[in-house]
This record gives structure tokens, sequence and C-alpha cells, in this order.
């Protein structure tokens, strides 16, 4: 993790450790079985394999996945990462599993990103 992920991961422990496990650096073929319509299960595989997501929250009780969350930075402007972010998009909604993207994490305070995140989850 760069050190920005490690400073929002600090955030996202202290802040949801209580009700969630937080599991960083995930990649999507390790989160969904996930299938194209008119694709084998390896044409599938290969749309969503090297593609992943910065964080995933899950149930404690079940471990049922919730939600992802992208931290996103300056590289999110640039036209290659904004293609691969709609890629990622598409996919997590097709799954039907909320994506929470967060810009800017420096003011934000442990209980706003307990909101933010409830609100993606509900």
């Amino acid at each position: 993790m760069s050190p920005r992920e490690r400073d929002f991961f600090s955030l996202l422990i202290d802040s949801v450790s209580h009700d969630y496990f937080v599991f960083p650096q995930m990649h999507l073929d390790n989160i969904l079985w996930y299938k194209f319509k008119g694709q084998n299960s390896f044409g599938a595989f290969r749309h969503i394999n090297e593609k992943s997501v910065d964080f995933v929250l899950c149930d404690k009780e079940n471990v049922e996945i919730l939600l992802a969350i992208e931290l996103d930075d300056a590289t999110h402007s640039e036209p290659k990462r904004i293609e691969r972010d709609e890629v990622v998009e598409g996919i997590l909604k097709e799954a039907d599993l909320p994506l929470l993207r967060i810009r800017s994490f420096k003011d934000l305070s442990g209980d706003e990103l307990v909101g933010l995140i409830r609100e993606k989850i509900s």
C-alpha cells in the first residue's frame, strides 16, 4: 500500500473494525464469481483478472462482502485510469456490489466515514 492508502486504512480500521472486516488491495477475481452473458467462465475471469479495489468491507457475522472502496487520487483523472475505473464500476454494478469512491479524506472524520459507508450499504 502507498502511504496514503495506509493512512486511509488506519482511519477505516479505527472507524469501522468493530462492525466490519476490512480487507485491503482486493482483486476482483478473489471477491466475485462473475460471468458475462454470452461468455464462458474463462472469458469472464479474463475480464476481471488483474483488476482490484483498494478496500473491501465484509459483515463480521457471515463475512458477506458488503462494499468496495476506491481511494481516488490525481491518477484517476488520466484517460486510461478513467477507462479502467468505468470498467470496474460496471463490473461491480453488474455484481450488485456497491462502490464508495473517496477523493479526499484529509478532513474526513471517522463518524463522517461511517455515515458514507452506511449510506452506500443500505
